[in-house]
């Protein structure tokens, strides 16, 4: 959970962090894509390369919970460094600049924060499941709209969440 009961501010880097770990399971088990392809077949999606960077990052599969993935990332930051930067200069923008008009441009890119106003934090940690479960779908569409042959999307966006 990126918002802590004592937590004041977010780091954009720790939001990207969690974005990438957030989508391995999906890219690595389902090999589900995030986005288009260059002329030459790799992904234009900077989270999914970021996900199959061809190192060390690929040794540990699809089977890494996600507190392993965010351990491997932070080790291999300088190597993903590019990746997380080209999402700092866009995601989070476009969700923010809808709510906050004096959001532009992609200043101090990684490093930049967002400061939580402690009655917002407390509506985030009251309000968590219904806040999980408005970016789970969010996330299911975004897949299963890059991936409209796949079947089952839902089932596939997270860990645990098979068919039992």
């Amino acid at each position: 959970m990126i918002i802590r009961q004592e937590q004041n501010e977010i780091i954009f880097d720790d939001v990207i962090s969690g974005m990438i770990a957030d989508a391995w399971h999906s890219v690595k088990e389902y090999h589900l894509c995030m986005g288009t392809k260059d002329a030459k077949g790799n992904s234009v999606n900077s989270i999914e390369r970021a996900i199959n960077k061809p190192d060390s990052l690929n040794s540990r599969g699809y089977m890494a919970d996600r507190d392993t993935v965010l351990e491997l990332i932070k080790n291999h930051d300088n190597l993903l460094h590019d990746e997380k930067y080209q999402i700092s200069r866009y995601v989070p923008y476009r969700l923010l600049s809808a709510f906050m008009k004096e959001i532009r441009g992609n200043e101090r890119g990684l490093e930049r924060r967002i400061n939580i106003d402690s009655k917002w934090r407390k509506f985030f940690i009251d309000n968590m499941v219904s806040v999980r479960g408005w970016i789970q779908m969010k996330k299911a569409r975004y897949f299963q709209d890059r991936n409209p042959e796949v079947p089952g999307i839902i089932y596939k966006i997270s860990p645990g969440s098979e068919r039992q």
